[in-house]
This record gives C-alpha cells, sequence and structure tokens, in this order.
C-alpha cells in the first residue's frame, strides 16, 4: 500500500505518513511479541542453556538476512535448485 501511494501520479502526503506510522507500529509489536516469547523461551532453560541462548541472542544470530540466515536474493530460497520432487522420471 506504502509503494502503491509513494508511485501515485498526486502524492498525498498524509496518506504516506500514516501508512509509515501504520508500519512502524506494527513492527514495533511485532519486535515486543519476539521480546516476550524470547524471555518466555528463556524462563524454561536451566543455567548452561540460558548461557547458550543469551550469547545466541547477543551474536545476533537468526533467521532471514540480517541473522545470518539465507534470505531473498543471491543463495537464498528462490535461488536454490528444485528439490527431486520437481523432477519427472521420462517416460511418464
Amino acid at each position: 500500500e506504502l509503494q502503491l501511494a509513494v508511485t501515485a501520479d498526486q502524492f498525498n502526503r498524509g496518506k504516506a505518513e500514516t501508512l509509515v506510522n501504520k508500519i512502524s507500529n506494527l513492527r514495533g509489536k511485532m519486535q515486543l511479541a519476539r521480546v516476550l516469547h524470547q524471555q518466555e523461551v528463556r524462563s524454561l532453560l536451566n543455567t548452561e542453556q540460558r548461557q547458550k541462548f543469551d550469547m545466541h541472542l547477543l551474536a545476533g544470530k537468526g533467521h532471514g538476512p540480517r541473522g545470518g540466515g539465507k534470505g531473498h536474493g543471491p543463495h537464498g530460497p528462490h535461488d536454490a535448485p528444485p528439490g527431486p520432487r520437481h523432477h519427472q522420471m521420462r517416460g511418464q
């Protein structure tokens, strides 16, 4: 929706600001949910597990392009060759 607002023939600043604020609010809620979930998981761990978990969090490792996992783009999931289920046997 924001991309459509930005590329519209008649730019509407108010609409763009509303959409940006809405996106920011949702991202904040997502971040809070992630933090609360991490704390919930952390409370279930013993001391050794908690230390490893904390090191993992402090290292910033996780899924996605910022966390060291495969994201979109070169070498991401869309560049991977199709798996065996995508190949058909000859004669079928």
